[in-house]
């Protein structure tokens, strides 16, 4: 978490319950914050209470106005701009339970991950669905945590049932099949130019090639990539390539060039793209790989 102001004003208050199958945490921040968390191995729900901010992590980016919910699936990289003053109410969700949880309702096993939309639809009765959801559980731990105690079989069916209610309230990629219907969702396809972009990722990759590899056009790819992600092929190519190169130079050796970085991921617009990490990681490649020199 980056800190925009004094330290003095952050003022910062963090409470709620944190089990093994799940966690709900209510946070609060007096002054504007910076969070970039670390990829991580869970689906977490952000539930804006007050104030305002925005996530970034797809394309356009999600204004977080009070009332609106985003959800992160695993292996997306996000970043959140937290204004002055602001509650939120975080809920995580482990990837194995969530993938657990569908697998028994479908009664088959899974073979793609699974992608939810990122934005829940707001002040509708779904939003207020999950926030009643939020209460219940919540309620119940602590009544329950009083009078004797809350193992781990009850943590679990707690945890059973906000993932199930987040499978059927929030779309993505088995809403199809849960449902019944026959129709290819678009994240097939997407899933295939996941799979194509990250085995060619060090070569020059275009839409054109893209389309070709999954069969489909290029602007159903560019459809299906913002409903299921957010943001486009070549956006998360990018993000993709971004992310490699930073893994590259946190590593990197005292005779590690950043072009040389760069070039084996696929990245010949040495300028454009060090501009795209000091926007990512605040600095510089080149200067990353002097302060790893340093150390």
């Amino acid at each position: 978490m980056r800190l925009q102001g004094s330290p003095a004003a952050l003022n910062s208050s963090f409470d709620g319950l944190v089990c093994d199958d799940f966690a709900i945490v209510r946070l609060r921040h007096g002054a504007p914050v910076t969070i970039e968390p670390e990829v991580a191995d869970e689906y977490v729900v952000h539930h804006k209470l007050s104030g305002s901010g925005f996530l970034l992590g797809g394309a356009p980016r999600i204004d977080m106005s009070p009332g609106v919910v985003t959800v992160t699936s695993p292996g997306q990289e996000t970043k959140v701009e937290m204004a002055s003053n602001s509650v939120n109410v975080v809920v995580r969700l482990p990837r194995k339970k969530v993938e657990t949880c569908l697998q028994d309702v479908l009664q088959q096993t899974i073979k793609r991950p699974i992608v939810f939309d990122m934005r829940m639809e707001p002040h509708g009765s779904v939003t207020a669905a999950w926030a009643e959801a939020i209460r219940y559980v919540c309620g119940q731990h602590d009544i329950l945590g009083r009078a004797s105690g809350v193992g781990p079989g009850l943590q679990a069916r707690f945890a059973e049932h906000m993932i199930g209610l987040l499978l059927l309230l929030q779309p993505h990629n088995y809403s199809s099949l849960m449902a019944g219907r026959d129709e290819v969702a678009p994240h097939y396809y997407v899933s295939q130019a996941q799979e194509y972009l990250h085995d060619n990722i060090s070569e020059h990759i275009s839409m054109a090639m893209l389309a070709k590899a999954t069969g489909v056009s290029a602007r159903t790819l560019q459809a299906g990539f913002r409903r299921c992600l957010g943001r486009t092929p070549m956006e998360y190519l990018r993000q993709q390539r971004l992310r490699l190169v930073h893994q590259e130079l946190m590593s990197a050796g005292q005779d590690t060039r950043v072009t040389d970085v760069f070039m084996k991921f696929g990245i010949y617009d040495f300028g454009r793209y060090a501009g795209f990490y000091r926007e990512r990681y605040g600095i510089l490649p080149s200067e990353r790989l002097k302060g790893r020199r340093r150390s």
